[in-house]
């Protein structure tokens, strides 16, 4: 299951913002434990003149993670963050549950002599 946030901050606050979630909030997320990893994605295709768009892709274990997350920690961490950048970002959130993972097969594996 993946919990995305899709987000466009203003291009004059963009690094600074780059550098909070790398140092700051990423690691608060992620130290919560609810979450298995993350991402920081560019959307240069959302990109204007004025905004750089990213997308946050955290991966989680199941459901009952993300309950614990939206119910334990959630409004901490995002009150954190509107704090900082007020006025600066617009940010929008999605669940997305995983269907199938796909993984190349090991080497060696059927087939190979």
């Amino acid at each position: 299951m993946f919990y995305v946030v899709d987000i466009r901050v203003t291009r004059q606050r963009a690094e600074e913002w780059e550098g909070w979630m790398r140092s700051k909030h990423v690691p608060d997320v992620i130290g919560t434990g609810c979450f298995l990893e993350a991402w920081m994605l560019l959307r240069p295709e959302e990109d204007t003149s004025t905004h750089r768009a990213y997308r946050m892709m955290y991966r989680l274990s199941d459901e009952a993670a993300l309950e614990r997350y939206q119910s334990d920690h959630a409004a901490f961490l995002q009150q954190e963050h509107l704090e900082l950048f007020a006025g600066d970002y617009e940010a929008s959130r999605s669940l997305f549950p995983v269907v199938e993972s796909f993984r190349p097969a090991p080497a060696g594996g059927a087939g190979t002599p």
